[in-house]
């Protein structure tokens, strides 16, 4: 008999609904949130499979300021300079999973190139 231990990542309130713990992607996007009502240019670019469930408050309150290239990390951070080189405060959201593409791509096209 295997025997697995884990601790329960849910919390339950009184009516047994569960309840999410929050996490540092959602202090993140809450804190991205606050000043994006500040600034009208900060914007969101995201890349990976699916929307990270965080990113959906950024999403519901700037709909027009957040953009999905899907799978394309290279692409993301291209935008992104490119956004950043019109005056926008392009925050380039990446999983930590697809970073090294990413991080290729700047030190090796972006980074060196006027």
């Amino acid at each position: 008999m295997v025997t697995v231990y884990f601790s329960d990542p849910f919390k339950y309130d009184s009516s047994d609904n569960v309840v999410r713990p929050q996490t540092y992607g959602d202090c993140f996007v809450e804190t991205l949130v606050a000043e994006a009502e500040k600034d009208k240019d900060i914007v969101v670019v995201h890349a990976g499979i699916a929307m990270e469930s965080s990113l959906e408050l950024f999403q519901g309150k700037f709909p027009d300021r957040i953009f999905d290239v899907g799978m394309a990390e290279q692409h993301a951070v291209t935008f992104a300079s490119g956004l950043a080189c019109g005056g926008l405060k392009p925050f380039c959201i990446i999983p930590s999973s697809f970073l090294q593409r990413a991080y290729d791509q700047v030190q090796l096209y972006i980074s060196l190139k006027p």
